[in-house]
């Protein structure tokens, strides 16, 4: 994913870099709140099929969310987010002049 011409692009028409920087962490962590929360509900509904599959006579009791697997899913919610707010730090301070010249333009 090169988006170094988009964010040039935002630039030239006047955009600020804590603006490009919430933009590009707006988008990244609503990506992995998105992809967390999908994974969480296909990981329930499959381990509910599977234990229901294997207890034919006794539906199991409701899912209950252990100390530690809550734990280490906040943490790694905690890493990707930084990973994203670092990302976004770092495409937001793109040379506007560079990315026209390596795309072919003048400035």
């Amino acid at each position: 994913m090169n988006r170094r011409g988009e964010i040039a692009l935002y630039k030239v028409r006047g955009a600020k870099k804590h603006q490009l920087s919430l933009m590009l962490l707006t988008e990244g962590g609503s990506v992995i709140l998105l992809a967390l929360g999908i994974g969480l509900l296909v990981g329930f509904g499959l381990a509910y099929t599977i234990i229901t599959l294997e207890t034919s006579n006794h539906l199991p009791p409701a899912f209950t969310v252990g100390k530690f697997f809550a734990l280490t899913t906040i943490i790694l919610v905690g890493i990707y987010l930084m990973a994203q707010y670092l990302l976004s730090l770092i495409f937001s301070c793109v040379k506007v002049d560079f990315i026209i010249r390596s795309m072919g333009g003048e400035m």
